[in-house]
């Protein structure tokens, strides 16, 4: 809402609308906290539908602390009657926390197409990329 009355935000805050690439990321630094909420659609190849994607990830001391509210969900949008619907068949097989206690988290592309995810081994994270197909993402 101060963004759209033309108003500052609140110290720690910040946003990015970036209308040409389709993305949109609030954060928020409190201390060693970081909350980002992003948001992103991708245009599908068969100029019907958009695929959207709103995405949570939180960050303390530099690494990963999800919260209650992390995550990612997809959503379709359709061109023709301006309805979006949860969507599941994205190729995106979402996985927050695996047996042996590591956790991985999203994030959107701000340029580009492809959602990059982390995985958050002690030792070093590992990146993969989920390249943006047209309508579903792959490896």
């Amino acid at each position: 809402m101060k963004h759209r009355k033309g108003l500052p935000l609140d110290e720690g805050e910040t946003l990015t609308v970036d209308e040409k690439n389709g993305y949109i990321c609030y954060e928020s630094k409190y201390e060693e906290h970081v909350g980002r909420w992003e948001m992103c659609y991708w245009n599908e190849a068969d100029g019907k539908h958009k695929l959207f994607a709103y995405n949570v990830v939180s960050f303390s001391n530099g690494k990963y602390s999800p919260g209650q509210y992390d995550g990612i969900a997809f959503y379709r949008y359709n061109n023709a009657t301006k309805k979006m619907k949860e969507c599941d068949d994205t190729g995106v097989d979402v996985v927050y926390h695996t047996g042996d206690n590591v956790f991985a988290s999203y994030a959107l592309p701000r340029t580009g197409k492809d959602i990059l995810v982390t995985i958050w081994y002690d030792n070093e994270p590992k990146k993969i990329t989920l390249k943006w197909k047209g309508r579903r993402f792959g490896k």
